[in-house]
């Protein structure tokens, strides 16, 4: 790989990580020397991070929606059975 490696390799998991394309990204690394094999290699790896985040915070979200629902429910349930003496 380049020297200064590292400040590249920020950049690129950084573009990964806004979704920008892997096309893009590739010629990118291209344009800075990496190989072809190292690119696409790098690209898969940040890729796969940015999908476990994804899916970190979708899973997060399901479950938050989950109990607000639940909560909801037992809520409205709750104040429909109670008998008020008028």
């Amino acid at each position: 790989m380049v020297k200064d490696s590292s400040s590249i390799l920020t950049e690129v998991k950084a573009k990964i990580i806004w979704g920008e394309s892997t096309s893009s990204v590739k010629e990118f690394l291209l344009s800075k020397g990496v190989t072809e094999a190292e690119a696409d290699a790098k690209i898969e790896e940040f890729n796969q991070e940015r999908y476990a985040a994804i899916r970190g915070n979708a899973i997060g979200s399901i479950i938050t929606g989950t109990v607000l629902l639940a909560v909801a429910g037992i809520f409205f349930t709750g104040s429909h059975n109670t008998r008020r003496p008028f």
